[in-house]
């Protein structure tokens, strides 16, 4: 199947509300990787990326997210 399809869940910009969202992505909608679009979202939801080995892209400034970390790029 050449499909891509992104499926969204709405964190609010909140950190406990993207780990559930992440959790969520990962094990019911199986993706295969991860954006974030927030610092405040973006290191809370690392944490599951790399301990899931699933790729994050996370669209912020605060670099340091990805300092150390195989899985996720800032």
């Amino acid at each position: 199947d050449d499909r891509v399809d992104f499926p969204f869940e709405d964190d609010q910009f909140q950190a406990r509300q993207a780990v559930t969202a992440a959790e969520k992505l990962i094990n019911q909608d199986g993706v295969k990787a991860l954006f974030t679009f927030s610092g405040a979202t973006s290191g809370a939801v690392a944490q599951i990326a790399e301990r899931r080995h699933i790729p994050l892209v996370a669209v912020t400034g605060l670099r340091e997210i990805g300092r150390g970390k195989r899985y996720v790029f800032v």
